[in-house]
């Protein structure tokens, strides 16, 4: 998708990748961590991939008014972080 392109140039954090917030300051383990994804109204269709529940530090993830279909992955709610 023309909206993504960023996605595919290295780290998330560090590429400033559309829809992608990472926290300011790195983690215990020496890592930037992706905080929140606001992907809304990009016009996405698919579904919603399990391994977004190995975004472990996550707070936030919005993806109102796309055209995703299907359920909300179980491992989401390995989220512990995720307050919205």
């Amino acid at each position: 998708m023309d909206k993504l392109r960023n996605w595919n140039k290295g780290d998330p954090c560090a590429a400033n990748w559309t829809g992608v917030w990472c926290f300011d300051k790195k983690g215990d383990d020496g890592y930037f961590h992706i905080r929140e994804l606001y992907l809304m109204t990009l016009n996405l269709s698919g579904t919603l991939a399990p391994q977004l529940g190995l975004l472990s530090h996550l707070e936030i993830m919005d993806f109102m008014w796309n055209n995703l279909t299907g359920t909300i992955p179980k491992e989401i709610g390995n989220i512990k972080s995720l307050k919205l």
